[in-house]
This record gives C-alpha cells, sequence and structure tokens, in this order.
C-alpha cells in the first residue's frame, strides 16, 4: 500500500499567531540567527534549489521518493534493495534495476546544478550494495534543524535560557510544513516521517519550556491555544497552556482549560487528566500561581512532549 503525507497528519501546526509570536521574539543581542536557507529541504515540501535560487525539484515521483530516502541517508550508502523497496513496496516491475539506474541518472544531473562555493561539490555515485549520496550537511534542512535541537537542548540543560530558546526558535523556522508532505510515502519514508514530526515537538516543547522560563507566558499564550487545537489529546501542551494563562492572571481560563481537557480525555478516551494536570488544577484553584517548571526534567519533558497520548488525527 502506498501512503502520502497530507497537512492534516501530525504536525507542530504553523499558525499565523505562532508565526507572528516568533518572528517578534528578537532575544538579546547576540541571539540565534535564523540559519541560511539550505538548498535541499525535507522539513516540508520537497525542495532542490540551484546555486542561482531556482527551484529544480524533479516532478517524477518515483524519482522524487528516490531522492528524499537518499538525503535521509546522506554520507551513507542506501542499498539498491532499500531503494527498490521504498518504490515497488515488493511488487516491483520486471525492469526494476534498470529503471531504478534510470531515476539515478536523472537525480545526478539535478544534483550537478546545486553548488555552493567552499562546501563541496554533491555527488552521487555508485557503492556496493547501493549508491552514496555525498553531500556538505549544511546543505540539508534535516541535518541543520537537528543540529539546533541538540544545542538548544544542551543550552536549556545548563541553564542559558535565552540562548536555548533563540537556538531552538531559529531550528524551528527550517520547517515549512509538515515532513516531506508532498512526497509518496513507502514503508522508509513513512517511518522517517514520523521520526522527523517527533522531534519538532520535542524541539517545540523545549522551546516552550526555555520561554515559560524567561517569563514569556503572555505572548504564548495565543501559540498554545493553536497547538492544543492541533493536538487535542496532548496533555503537555493543555498544561502549559494552563500555566500560562494562569501566571497571566487568567485563572478562569485556565481551568476551563482544564476542564476541556478532562471532556475530550473522557469523550475519546475514556481517561481522567494526568496527575501533572491534576495537580496544576489543584494549584491554580489554591490562589497561587504555579511556579515556573524549574522542577521539571527535560528528559521528562521530551517524553511528556512527544508520548502516547499525542494527538493522531
Amino acid at each position: 500500500m502506498r501512503h502520502h503525507h497530507h497537512s492534516g497528519q501530525q504536525c507542530a501546526c504553523d499558525p499565523p499567531e505562532a508565526l507572528r509570536i516568533a518572528a517578534r521574539r528578537g532575544g538579546p543581542p547576540g541571539a540565534e540567527r535564523p540559519p541560511a536557507v539550505p538548498p535541499f529541504r525535507l522539513l516540508g515540501p520537497l525542495e532542490v534549489v540551484d546555486d542561482r535560487g531556482e527551484v529544480i525539484t524533479p516532478s517524477a515521483q518515483k524519482i522524487r521518493q528516490c531522492l528524499a530516502l537518499l538525503l535521509l541517508n546522506a554520507n551513507r550508502v542506501t542499498p539498491s534493495a532499500s531503494l527498490m523497496e521504498e518504490l515497488w513496496a515488493g511488487s516491483p516491475p520486471p525492469s526494476d534495476l534498470t529503471t531504478l539506474r534510470t531515476y539515478v541518472y536523472h537525480l545526478r544531473k539535478t544534483l550537478l546544478r546545486v553548488c555552493r562555493p567552499g562546501q563541496g561539490e554533491v555527488t552521487l555515485t555508485t557503492r556496493t550494495p547501493g549508491y552514496l549520496l555525498r553531500i556538505d550537511p549544511r546543505l540539508l534542512d534535516v541535518t541543520l534543524f537537528e543540529d539546533h535541537l541538540a544545542r538548544g537542548r544542551s543550552a536549556l540543560e545548563s541553564g542559558d535560557l535565552p540562548r536555548a530558546s533563540g537556538i531552538l526558535a531559529a531550528g524551528g523556522r527550517l520547517w515549512t510544513g509538515p515532513a516531506l508532505v508532498d512526497v509518496g510515502w513507502g514503508t522508509a519514508l513513512e517511518a522517517q516521517a514520523a521520526r522527523l514530526e517527533e522531534l519538532r515537538m520535542t524541539a517545540l516543547a523545549l522551546r516552550i519550556e526555555a520561554d515559560l522560563k524567561l517569563g514569556r507566558h503572555h505572548e504564548l499564550v495565543a501559540e498554545l491555544r493553536w497547538l492544543v487545537a492541533c493536538h487535542p489529546l496532548n496533555e503537555w501542551l493543555y498544561g502549559r497552556l494552563m500555566e500560562a494563562l494562569s501566571r497571566s492572571g487568567r485563572r478562569g481560563e485556565a481551568l476551563a482549560v482544564y476542564r476541556k481537557l478532562r471532556s475530550v480525555l473522557a469523550d475519546q478516551l475514556g481517561l481522567e487528566p494526568s496527575a501533572e494536570l491534576s495537580s496544576l488544577q489543584q494549584a491554580i484553584l489554591g490562589c497561587p500561581p504555579p511556579p515556573a517548571a524549574e522542577g521539571r526534567q527535560i528528559g521528562a519533558l521530551a517524553q511528556v512532549a512527544v508520548g502516547s497520548r499525542l494527538s493522531r488525527p
């Protein structure tokens, strides 16, 4: 069975409100600048851009699948068998190997047009048992994003909140939509797209955590409302919205968010809110606003943010 990603799939959702908030959040002097737009993009629609800025993405669906898998395995050998399984799901045409070589030939012609001074050539070579795509990691949005996530997590763990927020926000701006949104999926690409979306949610959760600790609860409210609408079963997001509202002096709205979550969980899953959410509700009812999330562990945070109750339409 072939799969195709669409905008309704699991994603962090990019509402106009959130984008405007992110654009205004410039941070202190020396804050992380947005990375240069790389020529190979998978975090949204598949795009390849040549050295003149012209979009030269292949239009044929099978070639796009082949390119996407090679990019996700950049600087590692991708076996021909893996490419054929991705393209034909166990039902290859009689001329499968010849057809695959034709796709690689077309990709090589496309890659010749992508060049960045000082960053080396992009080459696709035959290497037993398949093909090796050599590419500078700075040319691919996925590797840039993963670097931002690692550096942002490290800054947050070391207590450098402004730097953590800036790095994670800059990494988030590399996304232009759900991963591989316009590429047909086989088994391998489906797994890769799910992995990337989980990483996106982790980076988003860590950035929200940093912003709450920085006292940016007022400006987070609109973004969190939108995210809750996108992920109606994600308890972690509800909790951060309750926290942001309460710390903004809007306790009544925070309690209304809890009631909505309780209703949604009961109706759809037959569950009650988690102990963390119940404790947060009790703290809000007790008058003092909940403290900034200084006691939460980053590892637990990421697990909650992308855990089993994450909304999956």
